[in-house]
């Protein structure tokens, strides 16, 4: 009887402390959720959209490379600032009503509606991505879509006619109309040109920080490539193909179909 007390006692204890694991599991994964609940864009309560993203440079990057990425962050954020300065001048241009200033508003509103968050997708998601995973693939995304991006923003910077951006020549051509109006311009030009030499420098500054962490292009190809494979969508298409190839293998062959006998009547 005591065998069989120590053995119900010993069932016991060990259901309780899988119920005890089960209950800790359940509990982990619960402040985990919470903790990567979207948080960006941070949006009101009352917004009908909501967050698409968890951001946290603090908790996702290490400690080493965080000033890296709010420094990117930040570069990302002074240009939007610079895109709603290019929208104000063209504002004042119209006003003032110095002609093409329709040309300069249509490329500030068409700018600023996709190129801010076209931007925030195309080179910090992936530099967010790049140093939270060490990924080569990311780093190689960013310093593309940097670039052109820069060089971009230093065309624009000189205002050359019929590009759309206050520039350098929009603001020396209508600095004669008002003086607050070429305080404006010239501000909005100082804004492209200060933010292309720090985008300049900001990806000098990646790049050396690429290299020295041993990533390469062999690995950027790796990664894109395993990405490739573990990607459902691609996974279940080659699943389909195959299942349509096999069954086109395993269906019978229909015979050839007979030629009709012609009889020659002399």
């Amino acid at each position: 009887m005591q065998i069989e007390e120590l053995e119900r006692r010993q069932q016991e204890l060990d259901l309780r402390a899988a119920e005890l694991a089960a209950r800790e599991e359940a509990l982990r994964q619960s402040a985990g959720e919470f903790r990567r609940q979207h948080n960006w864009p941070p949006l009101p309560s009352a917004c009908p959209l909501k967050p698409c993203f968890f951001q946290d440079i603090n908790v996702d990057i290490r400690p080493e490379f965080q000033r890296t990425v709010q420094l990117g962050y930040h570069l990302w954020i002074s240009f939007v600032f610079t895109q709603l300065l290019n929208i104000l001048s063209a504002i004042l241009l119209l006003s003032y009503s110095v002609p093409d200033a329709g040309q300069n508003i249509s490329f500030g509103l068409m700018t600023s509606i996709f190129l801010v968050p076209l931007t925030y997708m195309a080179w910090f998601r992936p530099l967010y991505k790049a140093f939270k995973n060490d990924s080569s693939f990311n780093f190689m995304v960013f310093f593309f879509v940097f670039f052109m991006q820069t060089l971009i923003v230093g065309l624009w910077s000189l205002g050359l006619p019929a590009q759309g951006p206050c520039g350098l020549y929009v603001a020396i051509k209508n600095m004669s109309v008002s003086v607050f109006l070429a305080i404006v311009l010239f501000t909005c030009t100082a804004c492209w040109m200060v933010f292309t030499v720090a985008s300049v420098l900001y990806l000098l500054k990646v790049h050396s920080i690429y290299r020295s962490s041993g990533a390469s292009m062999a690995k950027a190809r790796s990664e894109f490539t395993q990405g490739i494979i573990s990607n459902q969508y691609v996974q279940q298409a080659a699943v389909n193909a195959a299942r349509e190839t096999i069954n086109q293998a395993t269906q019978p062959t229909p015979p050839p179909p007979t030629q009709p006998n012609l009889v020659v009547q002399n």
